[in-house]
């Protein structure tokens, strides 16, 4: 399996999309940072720099979680020699399962190297270590819960559908969906928006659920089936359509 996992990333050197999304993943820092230093020096969790990368974050992660899930299935579609390995189990499983651990790694260290870079901000600017700790948790809850279920759901899509295009206004769809949400009482029913909500949760104590206990178990109850359907059902469409 590391075998595969290292192919995986050979596979991808070279693809322009990785600088793309990269580069597309600073944008937020990049402009709240120069903001910051020409309007607005707030560093409040609540109303000041993070929250507004925050939100903007919710805007991006879907995006680039589904273009960096579908990129890395859409190469096997237009490889048909390596298509061919799909007609032995074996392979298909630890092929699948390589892709989707490439796309997790991907998709963590982007989030480390950001969290790195606003933590680095936040410390420069003497924020205490309480600061620097919720705006982790924060961060890391916000795309775990992203990462997990929209990578779920392009998966699936990518699969299904073998159209990269789909895939990539899927992503879009979701956040468009994930935006309209935020407030709803029944936001929980959804990842993202529960991610959001818990991220937040370290933010402001005031905008959470009515039942915090209940709610929370339930979205990650709801959380943990649909991906691993999703993960399921992307799985058995993974093969070779003639």
């Amino acid at each position: 399996m590391i075998q595969y996992i290292k192919n995986e990333f050979y596979k991808i050197r070279h693809e322009k999309f990785m600088v793309y999304i990269t580069m597309l993943s600073l944008v937020p820092f990049m402009m709240n940072g120069i903001n910051f230093y020409i309007n607005d020096d707030n560093l409040s969790l609540k109303n000041g720099l993070y929250f507004r990368l925050y939100n903007q974050y919710l805007m991006l992660l879907p995006i680039i979680t589904s273009v960096i899930a579908a990129s890395l299935f859409y190469m096997e579609y237009t490889n048909r020699t390596l298509l061919a390995w799909l007609s032995y189990d074996k392979n298909k499983f630890k092929l699948f399962n390589s892709k989707v651990l490439a796309f997790l790694l991907i998709s963590l260290q982007l989030m480390l190297v950001n969290l790195f870079i606003i933590i680095i901000f936040y410390a420069f600017n003497n924020a205490g270590l309480l600061t620097l700790g919720r705006i982790s948790l924060s961060f890391i809850s916000l795309n775990i819960f992203i990462i997990v279920s929209v990578g779920a759901f392009t998966l699936f899509i990518i699969n299904m559908t073998k159209n990269i295009i789909i895939s990539f206004t899927a992503g879009i769809v979701f956040t468009i969906i994930s935006m309209i949400l935020i407030a709803a009482p029944f936001s929980y029913l959804l990842p993202a928006t529960l991610g959001y909500r818990i991220g937040h949760l370290l933010l402001d104590s005031s905008f959470y659920y009515d039942k915090p206990l209940i709610h929370t178990l339930t979205g990650f109850l709801i959380t943990v089936i649909t991906t691993l359907s999703l993960y399921f059902l992307a799985y058995k469409k993974f093969k070779i359509h003639e």
